[in-house]
């Protein structure tokens, strides 16, 4: 990126990444999820003191499993739920039953974390009948990204809606499993092209709510091409944010 007018270099501060082991054996479910809670806590620690200075971090990579704690420490800091606004093609609203990358925002309903919750561009064949039940049970607002393909501008008009509803802050989760082609977790040839999280992104920090945090999760390039697709796609993001921030 170039330092130039839209961007001002000197009110960015790169905090650093947290590297993590890689586990060679394979863990029982148990283990697993008790390294995910694990996760959560050291993420809610490392978070929590930025955003009570006022900070608004912009965490990219890991799993959605990281939604969570950035929403607990939004919560603690705002000392109020908080409302959170996805681009996602799945829902993240699995049981409760052990923490991963299912089920952030579930759990942050759960715990009294989230007043609001809504999901833009979710796949229909890739949310199971008990998620789309909870998700009517709950009252979270949600789209289907199946309805953008008959009405391309309807993103636009529902994105722009939501902002004006209401003032609240918001917590900004963008999952790049929602762009097609994108080497991430759950890659698909079906989905948002780039340039509509881009707008997503822009048009969130171009409205009137205030902003906690920007998650940029679920990149998973495998090779040194994939890498600079995602490399290149995630600081077209960041100067998105950066360049519309307030």
């Amino acid at each position: 990126m170039q330092a130039n007018r839209f961007v001002d270099p000197g009110a960015v501060h790169l905090l650093g990444r947290i590297d993590h082991l890689t586990q060679d054996a394979e863990l029982d479910l148990a283990t697993a999820r008790g390294l995910v809670s694990e996760l959560d806590a050291f993420v809610l620690r490392i978070i929590l003191p930025i955003m009570a200075a006022g900070k608004v971090p912009i965490v990219i990579g890991g799993g959605h499993n990281n939604a969570y704690p950035l929403i607990e420490a939004a919560s603690m800091v705002s000392k109020n739920p908080i409302d959170v606004v996805n681009l996602d093609p799945h829902a993240d609203c699995r049981p409760l039953e052990g923490r991963h990358s299912g089920n952030a925002f579930s759990y942050a309903i759960a715990n009294g974390f989230i007043r609001n919750y809504t999901v833009f561009g979710l796949h229909r064949a890739r949310n199971n009948e008990t998620m789309l039940k909870y998700l009517d049970e709950n009252h979270v607002n949600h789209t289907f990204f199946g309805d953008y393909l008959m009405d391309p501008l309807s993103f636009r008009r529902d994105l722009d809606a939501f902002l004006i509803s209401d003032m609240a802050p918001l917590g900004v989760e963008l999952d790049l499993d929602v762009i097609r082609h994108m080497p991430s977790s759950a890659f698909s040839p079906s989905g948002m092209a780039i340039e509509d999280g881009r707008y997503y992104l822009r048009a969130i920090l171009a409205s009137t709510r205030p902003v906690l945090y920007v998650h940029l999760p679920e990149a998973a390039p495998n090779t040194p091409s994939q890498g600079r697709i995602v490399g290149k796609a995630l600081a077209y993001l960041v100067h998105d944010v950066l360049s519309m921030g307030r």
